[in-house]
């Protein structure tokens, strides 16, 4: 899953709101590289993130997602957003995943994907991005977080008529977590698979890339990648990447070692 962001403020340096040929470079790139679908957003989620106007988020994310659909028609879509509003604008345009940062938790969150064809993806984060870093607490993070997704996915489930298979579960790397959160997570990532085979990972250039670096410098792609393929072997399926490529290749060499073992 290759990242397009279309804010300008995105923690990485990466975004490119309403600048179409720096979007295009971007996207072609990811596609080159082998990204299989596109996460286009249009909120920054990063910490101590400054809360986006509705209007100005739909502005951002409804016309890239056009311009997506007419340059690349066959390249699948998800849609970055916890807006209800959003999420339904994104589905009228034919989007394949509504990937929400809040679980679905907004209010019309859920009315808006109920009986929808889409895959979506349930996420954990404790807090709200704007504070979720000052001082969060767990007592058993793994548990905390399985549970908080095993919830969210049968109440979705029941409520939406979404079927299982059309989920995926992200733990919400850097959402809310301490350092020790993280790399616990990670560590751990095959628990998840007790609450859901589809697991997503979002670990791209996150803080404790940088962390375990004791470097904060970007880029972090060599290390991300090293990170993907933890968490490939923990029983991620999905990785949300600002760079394909090196996540790719290290897969690739996974899936192949995985075979010599059979």
């Amino acid at each position: 899953m290759g990242i397009i962001n279309v804010t300008p403020d995105s923690f990485s340096g990466d975004g490119v709101a309403f600048d179409f040929n720096a979007m295009d470079c971007l996207i072609q790139r990811h596609i080159d590289e082998g990204a299989d679908i596109l996460d286009v957003g249009g909120h920054s989620t990063r910490p101590g993130a400054n809360e986006v106007a509705l209007l100005e988020e739909i502005n951002r994310v409804i016309p890239a997602i056009k311009h997506i659909k007419k340059h690349w028609p066959t390249i699948k879509l998800s849609v970055d957003t916890f807006q209800p509003q959003v999420m339904r604008l994104a589905l009228e345009l034919g989007v394949d995943m509504i990937n929400d940062v809040k679980a679905f938790t907004v209010p019309g969150a859920l009315e808006v994907i109920r009986n929808s064809s889409s895959q979506i993806i349930i996420m954990h984060m404790q807090g709200e991005p704007g504070f979720m870093q000052d001082d969060p607490k767990y007592n058993h993070v793994i548990d905390e977080v399985a549970d908080f997704l095993a919830k969210r996915m049968r109440l979705i489930h029941e409520q939406c008529y979404i079927p299982f298979e059309n989920m995926w579960i992200d733990p919400g790397f850097g959402f809310g977590k301490r350092q020790n959160d993280n790399f616990k997570l990670l560590a751990n990532l095959d628990q998840l698979l007790d609450v859901h085979f589809n697991i997503c990972a979002g670990l791209s250039r996150k803080s404790m890339i940088g962390y375990a670096l004791g470097d904060n410098d970007l880029p972090r792609h060599n290390a991300t990648a090293c990170a993907n393929l933890l968490a490939w072997q923990k029983g991620a399926r999905m990785f949300r990447v600002h760079d394909v490529q090196a996540t790719k290749d290290a897969i690739m060499i996974a899936e192949q070692v995985a075979k010599g073992l059979m």
